[in-house]
């Protein structure tokens, strides 16, 4: 089976799994000095804090489409601003594993990881 192949049967059966995965991924890389983030109970669920204060499950997604994906393109920087001025402070970006586990080498090249979340941080600086 080749890498390839087997990305995508495990991906497809639980995409929600990966999205997981991904935002446990990212969540160490954009906190800063300032910030803390942590998921304890509170009211019997298991909730995100951050700055010790209980955050709203909500949060905006970039899409997964061709011009509006890459945090730091016109549309998608446009609508992450947008969000963060009406409140939002949670937002997702997607990466396939594909992006950064490049064809012929055996580590992650996480170069796009970091610009996703800089783009992320250029528009919403208090996310």
């Amino acid at each position: 089976m080749t890498r390839k192949a087997f990305f995508y049967s495990q991906i497809t059966d639980n995409q929600y799994y990966a999205k997981f995965l991904l935002l446990i991924f990212l969540l160490p890389l954009t906190l800063t000095a300032q910030q803390t983030a942590e998921v304890k109970p509170y009211l019997g669920k298991p909730t995100l804090f951050v700055n010790d204060k209980p955050q709203v499950p909500l949060f905006y997604a970039l899409t997964h489409a061709y011009g509006g994906r890459w945090s730091w393109e016109g549309v998608a920087s446009r609508n992450l601003n947008n969000f963060e001025k009406a409140g939002m402070r949670l937002f997702q970006v997607d990466l396939y594993l594909e992006d950064i586990w490049l064809k012929g080498r055996d580590s992650l090249d996480i170069a796009k990881v970091r610009r996703q979340v800089r783009g992320v941080l250029d528009q919403c600086p208090n996310s």
